[in-house]
């Protein structure tokens, strides 16, 4: 994962850049009626600022909606773990047993909702914040005795079939772009799969369909 990564950060140059065009009109929509009035309308809002400004980073697939994982039309939120800590980037398995770990603590939330013996608030707080399907997180910061001193975050982002090959979720990991300080908002962008090297875009398109899709 670490060539995707780089061929990207080559690919979209440093920062501040101008936005390219192919970004730009991917997120364009059209979008459904209930997106203009979901938080996350203000990240879309926002691409010029994130795109401009922002750093390529790493997602682990956390959580989606059910429909995503088919191939599809309709756009839906899910949620990444994101890093853009190299050392994970050189082991992006890693991620993807962290992203586990936080699912975990969601199905710890069905069986109790009392703070288990030794637990921080913060990682309280991740149980409750990966249990609530209509919550939209930004930049929350997953307790480092969950992801083995590493830096990450969990985030809400929003998909499009669109920007998948196959236009679904084919895979536990791709490339977002990660707002910066001078970004103006912070948020995170699925990269377009326009922009992905030939390989993971193979990869996606050659994984076996997820259980239950059509």
């Amino acid at each position: 994962m670490i060539d995707v990564l780089r061929h990207l950060q080559e690919g979209f140059g440093p920062a501040p850049r101008p936005v390219p065009y192919a970004f730009q009109a991917a997120y364009d929509g059209p979008w459904p009626e209930w997106v203009h009035d979901d938080p996350l309308k203000r990240t879309l809002d926002a691409l010029e600022g994130i795109v401009s400004r922002g750093q390529v980073g790493l997602g682990a697939v956390v959580i989606a909606n059910d429909l995503l994982w088919r191939a599809g039309e309709v756009p839906a939120p899910g949620a990444l773990a994101v890093t853009t800590d190299p050392s994970l980037w050189h082991r992006p398995t890693a991620l993807v047993r962290i992203a586990d770990r936080i699912l975990a603590h969601r199905r710890d939330r069905e069986t109790s909702d009392l703070p288990k013996p030794g637990w921080t608030p913060l990682r309280q707080r991740l149980m409750d914040d990966i249990s609530d399907d209509y919550l939209r997180m930004g930049r929350r910061v997953v307790s480092r005795d969950v992801t083995g001193g590493h830096e990450v975050r969990l985030e809400t982002v929003m998909f499009h079939p669109a920007w998948l090959p196959s236009r679904r979720i084919a895979g536990a990991l791709l490339p977002v772009m990660v707002s910066g300080p001078d970004s103006g908002v912070r948020g995170v962008l699925v990269i377009p799969s326009v922009f992905w090297p030939a390989g993971l875009v193979r990869a996606w398109t050659d994984a076996a369909p997820a259980p239950g899709s059509d």
